[in-house]
C-alpha cells in the first residue's frame, strides 16, 4: 500500500478560487446563494426525527463529460455546540460534486431532543454513526460513493463510521480541525472568557471545576470508577446542571463562536444568528446536558481515537494555524498511517476553518475528491 503524504500552509497572499480550481468546474459566487438553506427532515432514527440541510446537485462538466447525476454522496458532521448551520458556507459549491447533506446531531440543531428511549442512546456517538448509515441507505439515485466531511468532534462520528462501512462503498474523508480526543478542546479558551466577563465567575468556577474533572476523569487508569462517579452526579443533579448551562450558554456560546475565528471580519454576518437560533428550542438545556452525559457514559468516544489506523480510505486533514479551541498537540497524535492517501493542509484560520475561508477549503475538499473519489468510481 502506497501511503502519500502532501503538506501546504495558505499564509500570506492567497490564490483565488477562479485561479486555482480546475477548469471544469464552475465557480459558483457566495455572495448569490441563499443565506439560509431552509430545514427538512433527512430521516427518522428509532423514532428520533433528524433535522438539516440538504443542496442537491447541480450538473456539471468533470473532465470533459457531461455528469447529469450525482457520483457522490457528501455527508457532513458538525462539532460540538454547532449543526448543520456550520456548513452553509461550503454546502453550494460541493454541491457541484454530488448530493451534500449536513444533518444536526441530537443535542444540537433542531433535531428532536428525546427525553426516554429504548435501546440506543440518541445523544451518543453509535446514534450518530447511525443517522449516517441511514442517509447513506437511502440516498438519492446515482451516487455510488460515500465522502465524509466532519469538523471539530464530528470527525469522532466519521472514523466509527468509516471503520465499519464497505470499503467499496467509502470514497474518502475530510476532516477540519480534528478533534479525536475529549480533553483536546482548549481548557484556556474558555478560562479567558471568564476571566473577562466577571458576572458568570459563581457559575464558571463550578464549570471550570467539572471541566478539569474531565479532563483528569479522561486519562485515568481507573477509569470504570471515575465514569460510575460522575454518572452518579449527572443523574442527581440533572436541574442544577440545566441551571448551569441556562446561565453560561447564551452568554459563552458566542463568544466562543467569534474566538473560532482568527480574523473575525471574515466572520459571516449572520453566523451568530445561526448558532445560537437553536437555543429558543424548547428543551435544549436537557439535549446539551444529555450529550454531555453520553459522552461519560460511552465508552467509544474513549477509544474511537484508536480506530484511526482502521481508516483505509483517501484521507484530508484542514487545520488552522490560528485555532485555540483545540489543542495543538491532537494534530500530532493523529496518524492515518492506513489511508489509501494522506494530504494534510494547514491554513492561516482559526477553528471554524471551512467558515473563516470556505472558498480556499472548497478548493482543496473538489481537488480531492476529484482525484480519489470521481475519477476513480469513472473508471
Amino acid at each position: 500500500m502506497i501511503v502519500l503524504s502532501t503538506t501546504s500552509t495558505y499564509e500570506g497572499v492567497k490564490p483565488t478560487l477562479e485561479e486555482t480550481m480546475p477548469e471544469q468546474l464552475t465557480v459558483l459566487d457566495h455572495k448569490t446563494e441563499p443565506e439560509s438553506r431552509p430545514l427538512k427532515v433527512l430521516t427518522t432514527c428509532d423514532d428520533v426525527v433528524v433535522m438539516g440541510r440538504h443542496w442537491n446537485f447541480t450538473p456539471s462538466v468533470i473532465d470533459g463529460v457531461y455528469q447529469p447525476e450525482p457520483r457522490v454522496l457528501f455527508v457532513c458532521v458538525h462539532g460540538f455546540g454547532a449543526s448543520s448551520f456550520s456548513f452553509e458556507q461550503v454546502g453550494p459549491s460541493l454541491r457541484q460534486l454530488g448530493e451534500v447533506i449536513a444533518f444536526d446531531r441530537p443535542g444540537f440543531g433542531f433535531t428532536k431532543r428525546p427525553v426516554s428511549w429504548e435501546g440506543v442512546d440518541p445523544y451518543s456517538l453509535e446514534f450518530s454513526t447511525k443517522i449516517v448509515q441511514s442517509l447513506w441507505k437511502n440516498r438519492p439515485s446515482g451516487c455510488e460513493k460515500l465522502v465524509l466531511v466532519g469538523h471539530s468532534m464530528g470527525v469522532m462520528s466519521a472514523v466509527e463510521y468509516a471503520v465499519t462501512l464497505n470499503r467499496g462503498e467509502l470514497g474518502a474523508m475530510i476532516c477540519i480541525n480534528p478533534c479525536l480526543y475529549p480533553q483536546s478542546v482548549s481548557y484556556w479558551a474558555a478560562l479567558c472568557y471568564f476571566l473577562t466577563h466577571p458576572s458568570v465567575w459563581p457559575s464558571s468556577v463550578i464549570f471550570m471545576s467539572l471541566w478539569a474533572t474531565a479532563n483528569i476523569f479522561v486519562e485515568a487508569r481507573n477509569y470504570t470508577r471515575l465514569r460510575q462517579c460522575v454518572l452518579f452526579l449527572f443523574n442527581r443533579c440533572q436541574n442544577d446542571i440545566k441551571y448551569l448551562l441556562s446561565c453560561l450558554v447564551p452568554s459563552l456560546g458566542p463568544w466562543l463562536v467569534k474566538n473560532a475565528f482568527a480574523d473575525r471580519n471574515k466572520m459571516p454576518a449572520d453566523t451568530i444568528h445561526g448558532y445560537i437560533q437553536p437555543l429558543k428550542e424548547e428543551g435544549w438545556q436537557h439535549g446539551l446536558q444529555a450529550f454531555l452525559r453520553a459522552i461519560v457514559a460511552e465508552e467509544n468516544h474513549r477509544n474511537v481515537s484508536q480506530k484511526v489506523p482502521q481508516v483505509m480510505c483517501p484521507v484530508m486533514v484542514a487545520t488552522g494555524s490560528k485555532d485555540v479551541m483545540v489543542a495543538k498537540w491532537v494534530q500530532e497524535r493523529i496518524k492515518f498511517d492506513a489511508a489509501a492517501e494522506f494530504q494534510s493542509h494547514e491554513l492561516h484560520t482559526g477553528h471554524n476553518l471551512h467558515e473563516e475561508e470556505p472558498r480556499l477549503f472548497v478548493d482543496l475538499a473538489k481537488q480531492f475528491v476529484l482525484r480519489h473519489v470521481c475519477r476513480q468510481s469513472s473508471s
